[in-house]
Protein backbone atom coordinates (compact mmCIF):
# COMPACT_ATOMS: atom_id res chain seq x y z
CA UNK A 1 0.00 0.00 0.00
CA UNK A 2 1.89 3.38 -1.16
CA UNK A 3 0.55 6.95 -0.87
CA UNK A 4 0.25 6.52 -4.57
CA UNK A 5 -2.61 4.33 -4.14
CA UNK A 6 -4.53 6.01 -1.40
CA UNK A 7 -4.28 9.13 -3.49
CA UNK A 8 -5.88 7.43 -6.30
CA UNK A 9 -8.52 6.23 -4.12
CA UNK A 10 -9.51 9.47 -2.89
CA UNK A 11 -9.28 11.34 -6.08
CA UNK A 12 -11.40 8.65 -7.76
CA UNK A 13 -13.96 9.34 -5.05
CA UNK A 14 -14.39 12.89 -5.32
CA UNK A 15 -14.68 12.66 -9.01
CA UNK A 16 -17.12 10.20 -9.22
CA UNK A 17 -15.85 7.95 -11.74
CA UNK A 18 -12.60 6.77 -13.32
CA UNK A 19 -12.03 8.82 -16.47
CA UNK A 20 -12.45 12.16 -14.59
CA UNK A 21 -10.07 10.89 -12.18
CA UNK A 22 -7.43 9.92 -14.47
CA UNK A 23 -7.53 13.65 -15.79
CA UNK A 24 -6.92 15.33 -12.79
CA UNK A 25 -4.11 13.03 -11.72
CA UNK A 26 -2.25 13.09 -15.72
CA UNK A 27 -2.39 9.49 -15.88
CA UNK A 28 -4.47 7.03 -18.16
CA UNK A 29 -7.66 4.95 -17.00
CA UNK A 30 -5.49 2.03 -17.09
CA UNK A 31 -3.26 3.09 -14.75
CA UNK A 32 -5.50 4.63 -12.46
CA UNK A 33 -7.44 1.02 -12.50
CA UNK A 34 -4.24 -0.63 -11.67
CA UNK A 35 -3.39 1.66 -8.68
CA UNK A 36 -6.47 0.85 -7.40
CA UNK A 37 -6.97 -2.77 -8.04
CA UNK A 38 -2.93 -3.11 -6.02
CA UNK A 39 -4.28 -1.11 -3.23
CA UNK A 40 -7.71 -3.40 -2.93
CA UNK A 41 -5.39 -6.28 -3.12
CA UNK A 42 -3.20 -4.87 -0.55
CA UNK A 43 -5.57 -4.79 1.97
CA UNK A 44 -7.51 -7.72 0.45
CA UNK A 45 -10.88 -6.15 0.22
CA UNK A 46 -13.37 -4.76 -2.73
CA UNK A 47 -13.57 -0.78 -2.72
CA UNK A 48 -15.75 -0.31 -5.03
CA UNK A 49 -18.52 -2.42 -7.33
CA UNK A 50 -17.27 -2.91 -11.14
CA UNK A 51 -20.68 -3.19 -13.19
CA UNK A 52 -20.33 -2.98 -16.71
CA UNK A 53 -21.85 -0.09 -18.23
CA UNK A 54 -21.64 1.70 -15.31
CA UNK A 55 -20.03 4.51 -15.74
CA UNK A 56 -20.17 6.03 -12.09
CA UNK A 57 -18.54 4.26 -8.95
CA UNK A 58 -20.55 2.98 -6.46
CA UNK A 59 -18.57 2.05 -2.97
CA UNK A 60 -18.33 -1.07 -0.86
CA UNK A 61 -19.17 -1.11 2.27
CA UNK A 62 -15.37 -1.10 3.18
CA UNK A 63 -14.93 1.58 0.39
CA UNK A 64 -16.96 3.74 2.82
CA UNK A 65 -15.12 2.98 5.44
CA UNK A 66 -11.74 3.54 3.96
CA UNK A 67 -12.68 7.01 3.42
CA UNK A 68 -11.62 8.86 7.05
CA UNK A 69 -8.69 6.88 7.23
CA UNK A 70 -7.24 7.37 3.66
CA UNK A 71 -7.50 11.12 3.88
CA UNK A 72 -5.89 10.70 7.54
CA UNK A 73 -3.08 8.76 5.90
CA UNK A 74 -2.84 11.77 3.08
CA UNK A 75 -2.62 14.71 5.93
CA UNK A 76 -0.05 12.25 7.86
CA UNK A 77 2.23 11.38 4.71
CA UNK A 78 2.08 15.32 3.98
CA UNK A 79 3.50 16.47 7.44
CA UNK A 80 6.14 13.23 6.83
CA UNK A 81 6.68 14.75 3.64
CA UNK A 82 7.31 18.36 5.08
CA UNK A 83 9.87 16.71 7.60
CA UNK A 84 11.55 15.37 5.02
CA UNK A 85 12.12 18.22 3.11
CA UNK A 86 13.01 20.06 5.85
CA UNK A 87 15.70 17.86 6.89
CA UNK A 88 18.74 19.91 5.73
CA UNK A 89 17.51 23.05 7.25
CA UNK A 90 19.73 24.12 9.75
CA UNK A 91 18.28 26.96 12.27
CA UNK A 92 21.13 29.45 12.68
CA UNK A 93 20.72 33.33 14.55
CA UNK A 94 23.27 35.79 14.44
CA UNK A 95 23.97 38.61 17.06
CA UNK A 96 25.49 41.34 15.88
CA UNK A 97 26.46 45.54 15.94
CA UNK A 98 24.16 47.41 13.41
CA UNK A 99 27.27 47.59 11.11
CA UNK A 100 27.73 44.41 10.24
CA UNK A 101 24.14 43.67 9.73
CA UNK A 102 22.95 46.48 8.53
CA UNK A 103 25.71 46.95 5.43
CA UNK A 104 28.97 45.05 5.65
CA UNK A 105 27.36 41.53 5.98
CA UNK A 106 24.04 42.22 3.87
CA UNK A 107 26.02 41.05 0.82
CA UNK A 108 26.96 37.61 2.77
CA UNK A 109 23.81 37.28 4.31
CA UNK A 110 22.20 37.54 0.52
CA UNK A 111 24.45 35.23 -0.72
CA UNK A 112 23.98 32.60 1.94
CA UNK A 113 20.51 32.60 1.69
CA UNK A 114 20.66 31.99 -1.94
CA UNK A 115 23.38 29.79 -1.93
CA UNK A 116 23.46 28.07 1.61
CA UNK A 117 20.21 26.31 1.45
CA UNK A 118 20.67 24.29 4.50
CA UNK A 119 20.47 27.36 6.95
CA UNK A 120 17.32 29.06 8.00
CA UNK A 121 18.92 32.50 9.11
CA UNK A 122 17.96 35.11 12.11
CA UNK A 123 19.48 38.00 12.16
CA UNK A 124 19.09 40.80 15.40
CA UNK A 125 21.39 43.80 15.95
CA UNK A 126 22.57 44.21 19.51
CA UNK A 127 24.93 45.90 21.57
CA UNK A 128 28.43 44.43 21.70
CA UNK A 129 28.52 43.74 25.51
CA UNK A 130 24.73 42.61 24.77
CA UNK A 131 26.03 40.14 22.12
CA UNK A 132 28.63 38.21 24.36
CA UNK A 133 26.49 37.28 26.79
CA UNK A 134 23.49 35.70 24.26
CA UNK A 135 26.71 33.76 22.64
CA UNK A 136 27.28 32.90 26.38
CA UNK A 137 23.83 32.30 27.11
CA UNK A 138 23.46 30.25 23.64
CA UNK A 139 20.86 32.83 22.58
CA UNK A 140 22.54 33.00 19.62
CA UNK A 141 24.37 30.85 17.77
CA UNK A 142 27.59 33.53 16.08
CA UNK A 143 28.38 36.57 17.33
CA UNK A 144 30.14 39.89 15.59
CA UNK A 145 31.39 42.32 17.53
CA UNK A 146 33.80 45.41 17.51
CA UNK A 147 35.02 44.84 20.47
CA UNK A 148 37.29 42.13 22.44
CA UNK A 149 35.96 40.84 26.34
CA UNK A 150 36.94 37.81 27.95
CA UNK A 151 34.47 35.96 28.96
CA UNK A 152 35.47 32.38 29.69
CA UNK A 153 32.39 30.63 27.90
CA UNK A 154 32.59 32.46 24.82
CA UNK A 155 35.61 32.07 22.04
CA UNK A 156 36.66 35.30 20.29
CA UNK A 157 38.11 35.62 17.04
CA UNK A 158 39.27 38.40 14.65
CA UNK A 159 38.07 37.51 11.33
CA UNK A 160 38.30 41.16 9.45
CA UNK A 161 39.75 44.52 9.70
CA UNK A 162 38.74 47.86 8.46
CA UNK A 163 40.73 51.08 7.68
CA UNK A 164 39.61 54.36 9.65
CA UNK A 165 39.38 57.73 7.94
CA UNK A 166 38.55 60.98 8.47
CA UNK A 167 34.51 61.86 7.81
CA UNK A 168 33.35 65.01 6.83
CA UNK A 169 30.89 67.59 4.89
CA UNK A 170 31.59 68.02 1.24
CA UNK A 171 31.58 71.95 2.00
CA UNK A 172 34.14 71.27 4.33
CA UNK A 173 38.11 72.36 3.63
CA UNK A 174 40.08 69.46 5.06
CA UNK A 175 42.32 67.23 2.59
CA UNK A 176 43.84 63.80 1.83
CA UNK A 177 46.70 63.08 4.04
CA UNK A 178 45.69 65.72 6.69
CA UNK A 179 47.54 65.63 10.48
CA UNK A 180 45.72 65.27 13.14
CA UNK A 181 46.81 68.50 14.36
CA UNK A 182 44.77 70.43 11.84
CA UNK A 183 41.44 69.05 13.00
CA UNK A 184 39.64 70.89 16.11
CA UNK A 185 38.20 68.62 18.40
CA UNK A 186 35.49 70.78 19.26
CA UNK A 187 34.29 70.02 15.71
CA UNK A 188 34.21 66.17 15.91
CA UNK A 189 31.97 63.88 16.61
CA UNK A 190 32.90 61.50 18.54
CA UNK A 191 32.37 57.67 18.71
CA UNK A 192 34.37 55.35 20.80
CA UNK A 193 35.22 52.59 18.18
CA UNK A 194 37.10 50.48 21.15
CA UNK A 195 39.88 50.77 23.39
CA UNK A 196 42.63 50.94 20.67
CA UNK A 197 40.98 53.51 18.89
CA UNK A 198 40.56 55.58 22.20
CA UNK A 199 44.05 55.37 23.35
CA UNK A 200 45.32 56.38 19.69
CA UNK A 201 42.55 59.68 20.21
CA UNK A 202 43.78 60.17 23.74
CA UNK A 203 47.17 60.57 22.83
CA UNK A 204 46.32 62.73 19.81
CA UNK A 205 43.61 64.86 21.36
CA UNK A 206 44.19 64.61 24.89
CA UNK A 207 40.64 64.84 27.55
CA UNK A 208 39.56 68.06 24.80
CA UNK A 209 35.59 67.60 24.79
CA UNK A 210 34.53 67.20 21.49
CA UNK A 211 31.27 68.61 19.90
CA UNK A 212 29.20 65.73 20.70
CA UNK A 213 29.16 61.92 21.76
CA UNK A 214 27.38 59.32 19.77
CA UNK A 215 27.12 55.62 20.65
CA UNK A 216 26.08 54.51 16.92
CA UNK A 217 27.73 54.80 13.51
CA UNK A 218 23.91 56.25 12.25
CA UNK A 219 23.64 58.87 14.53
CA UNK A 220 27.43 59.79 13.87
CA UNK A 221 26.63 60.26 10.32
CA UNK A 222 23.56 62.68 11.27
CA UNK A 223 25.56 65.20 12.96
CA UNK A 224 28.39 65.60 10.02
CA UNK A 225 25.71 67.89 8.04
CA UNK A 226 27.67 71.28 9.01
CA UNK A 227 31.34 72.75 7.33
CA UNK A 228 34.49 71.57 9.66
CA UNK A 229 32.60 69.00 11.23
CA UNK A 230 34.46 65.61 11.42
CA UNK A 231 34.37 62.01 12.87
CA UNK A 232 36.63 59.20 12.20
CA UNK A 233 35.02 55.77 11.23
CA UNK A 234 35.82 52.80 9.00
CA UNK A 235 35.28 52.25 5.22
CA UNK A 236 32.23 50.14 5.40
CA UNK A 237 30.27 53.38 7.45
CA UNK A 238 31.68 55.45 4.94
CA UNK A 239 30.19 54.01 1.92
CA UNK A 240 27.17 52.93 3.50
CA UNK A 241 26.06 56.61 3.90
CA UNK A 242 28.60 58.90 1.62
CA UNK A 243 26.11 58.71 -1.39
CA UNK A 244 23.21 60.24 0.85
CA UNK A 245 24.66 62.46 3.30
CA UNK A 246 26.85 64.68 1.22
CA UNK A 247 29.97 63.02 2.77
CA UNK A 248 33.35 62.73 1.78
CA UNK A 249 36.46 60.51 3.53
CA UNK A 250 40.34 61.42 3.78
CA UNK A 251 43.16 59.71 4.97
CA UNK A 252 44.61 61.13 7.66
CA UNK A 253 49.08 61.38 8.21
CA UNK A 254 48.26 60.13 11.80
CA UNK A 255 46.56 56.46 10.69
CA UNK A 256 43.90 55.35 13.32
CA UNK A 257 44.41 51.64 14.48
CA UNK A 258 42.64 48.84 12.31
CA UNK A 259 39.09 48.56 13.13
CA UNK A 260 38.83 44.75 13.76
CA UNK A 261 35.81 42.88 13.61
CA UNK A 262 35.28 39.94 15.77
CA UNK A 263 33.41 36.42 15.30
CA UNK A 264 32.15 35.13 18.79
CA UNK A 265 31.00 31.43 19.18
CA UNK A 266 29.94 29.60 22.26
CA UNK A 267 32.93 27.34 23.73
CA UNK A 268 30.18 24.85 24.56
CA UNK A 269 28.46 24.89 21.30
CA UNK A 270 25.09 22.82 21.23
CA UNK A 271 25.63 19.67 19.24
CA UNK A 272 22.55 20.79 17.34
CA UNK A 273 24.04 23.78 16.10
CA UNK A 274 27.49 22.82 15.38
CA UNK A 275 27.06 21.90 11.65
CA UNK A 276 25.35 25.24 11.34
CA UNK A 277 27.79 27.07 12.39
CA UNK A 278 30.49 25.80 10.50
CA UNK A 279 28.54 25.96 7.02
CA UNK A 280 28.03 29.54 8.33
CA UNK A 281 31.75 30.60 9.16
CA UNK A 282 32.86 28.89 6.01
CA UNK A 283 30.79 31.99 4.07
CA UNK A 284 32.03 34.35 6.27
CA UNK A 285 35.42 33.32 5.26
CA UNK A 286 35.22 33.31 1.54
CA UNK A 287 32.91 36.46 1.98
CA UNK A 288 35.69 38.41 3.64
CA UNK A 289 38.78 37.21 1.00
CA UNK A 290 36.06 38.29 -1.50
CA UNK A 291 35.06 41.40 -0.30
CA UNK A 292 37.22 45.19 -1.02
CA UNK A 293 36.15 46.69 1.56
CA UNK A 294 37.22 44.56 4.26
CA UNK A 295 40.78 42.26 5.04
CA UNK A 296 42.16 39.29 6.65
CA UNK A 297 45.38 40.51 7.21
CA UNK A 298 44.84 41.48 11.36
Amino acid sequence: MTNEEIEAFLVIVESGNISNAARKLFVSQSTLSQRLKRLEDSLGVELIYRNKGQKNIELTSKGTELIPLAQRWVSIYKDIHVIKENRTRLPITIAAIALVNEFTFVPLYNEVIQEYYGLDLTINTHHSDEIYQLVANHLADIGFVYSQLQLPEVITTPIYSEKMYLITNKTSTYYDGISVKDLDSEKEIYLKWGIDYEIWHEKRWGRNKPLLKVNTGASLIKYLNEPERWSIGPISLIESSKSKNNLVYYSLEEEPPLRICYQLVSRYSKPSKVKAIQIFQKAVQIFITTNELVSNNI
